[in-house]
């Protein structure tokens, strides 16, 4: 779905710039899905185990280094959309790194005995229910998307956004307020 998001998004109607960008956006979002195949289970343990302020830890040292590394790719080497994408997919990848590592080294001795086939017992009920959920949430997103923004903001952000690739000044942002034409 996330590698034909630009032909989808032109059938149903977005400005082609505006279906292009998307289209690149969701391809690098790609990588951060198969974080949330780690994640997910990997909290839902922990959680069994009442270990839940590793969690929490885990989440500060993530937002940490996620706001750090957010500052020097977007703000101060200036790579945009690009650099996002790549920030987030880091960030949720360090976060996989850091429970993995509390899991199998040693957090959890008393539960944790290693891998075994028991852990695909009832994989096929869960497909299903990750399936559906997906989907579910994929058309929630869309729909919350049109209803705060609607494609006009859209494409007027990615207006702003092509302005300030062209501007160079100091290493800096350039916000223009929005003048009001009065003739």
């Amino acid at each position: 779905m996330y590698i034909f998001a630009a032909p989808i998004l032109r059938l149903v109607g977005q400005p082609p710039e505006l279906a292009a960008q998307a289209g690149k956006l969701s391809i690098w979002f790609i990588p951060v899905h198969y974080a949330f195949v780690f994640i997910l289970p990997l909290q839902r343990f922990l959680q069994c185990q009442l270990k839940n302020i590793v969690h929490a830890v885990v989440s500060a040292i993530v937002l940490i280094v996620h706001l750090f590394m957010t500052w020097l790719f977007v703000y101060r080497y200036r790579f945009g959309l690009f650099g996002t994408a790549m920030v987030l997919n880091f960030s949720w990848w360090v976060g996989v790194g850091l429970l993995m590592a509390f899991v199998l080294y040693g957090g959890c001795r008393e539960t944790w005995k290693g891998f075994s086939m028991l852990a695909f017992d009832g994989l096929w009920e869960f497909l299903k229910l990750s399936a559906a959920s997906g989907v579910m949430l994929w058309y929630g997103k869309d729909q919350l998307v049109n209803l705060f923004h609607g494609h006009q903001h859209v494409h007027e952000c990615l207006e702003h956004e092509e302005r300030q690739d062209e501007e160079e000044e100091d290493g800096r942002f350039l916000i223009e307020p929005k003048s009001s034409k009065t003739e």
